[in-house]
């Protein structure tokens, strides 16, 4: 299920879908909640009424979800994109890449969708990565794979978590340089430090300095970090896969 809790006093307000395991959750601007489940499709909590849409495949895991304006597309485990819009349902498929991608196996899933400038979207496969233009369609493919994590690096660059190491890539997701050289799950760029999150724990790397293992000062850090994110406050908020959320404040 997926846990509300309040930010100021960390404590759970809520348990929403209990007993259905559950991959990624945002909340849009109209306070409806939308939850990516691992067996049964996408959840839509509109008012706390339950709306769920149900897609035409094999398999029912979605992976990924994001809100664009009036959309809302979801990515699952065939590697297919799927755009609701008024309730009207729409699939993009990938398929021409998995054969040229470095694993040409059939399994891609779509494991994040994320915003990479005012019309594109990064889209993080198994073996593969597409910059995908929202407007035209239009698809730049690059073979970057075990993807993971996509955020922005700065103006025109972006840091890539894959489970060959943390990528810092130009806007049409052109390699420029290696930031962590080993499995990562997690990435972010803030106050001119990186952060990563690697299988044993959170990374912090500035430049010109050697990484530093934040366990060494918070050990409850010494666990898989899953997701990181930004406050308007400037606060770092870090889930992780055993050890609950924690606040690095600005």
């Amino acid at each position: 299920g997926v846990y509300m809790v309040d930010p100021v006093t960390i404590e759970t307000i809520d348990h929403l879908i209990p007993g259905i395991n559950t991959n990624r959750a945002m909340i849009d601007n109209e306070d409806n909640i939308w939850i990516g489940t691992a067996s049964e499709g996408l959840v839509l909590i509109p008012n706390r009424n339950v709306k769920s849409y149900t897609f035409h495949q094999p398999q029912k895991e979605i992976l990924s979800i994001f809100k664009t304006g009036n959309q809302l597309l979801a990515g699952n485990s065939n590697g297919d994109l799927y755009t609701i819009n008024e309730s009207k349902i729409t699939k993009t498929v990938f398929g021409e890449f998995f054969s040229i991608s470095n694993n040409k196996g059939e399994i891609n899933r779509l494991r994040y969708i994320e915003p990479v400038g005012n019309k594109h979207l990064g889209l993080g496969f198994d073996n593969f990565t597409i910059k995908y233009d929202l407007v035209t369609g239009q698809k730049i493919f690059r073979k970057i794979d075990v993807n993971k994590a996509i955020a922005p690096a700065g103006k025109d660059s972006f840091i890539m978590a894959t489970g060959r190491g943390t990528l810092l890539v130009d806007e049409n997701f052109t390699i420029l340089d290696s930031i962590w050289k080993y499995r990562s799950y997690s990435c972010i760029r803030t106050n001119q430090a990186y952060y990563i999150g690697s299988p044993n724990g959170l990374i912090k790397i500035t430049r010109g300095h050697q990484p530093f293992i934040m366990a060494n000062a918070i050990p409850e850090l010494q666990t898989l970090v899953t997701k990181m994110c930004i406050d308007p406050l400037g606060d770092l908020w870090i889930a992780t896969a055993g050890n609950g959320i924690f606040k690095l404040r600005n």
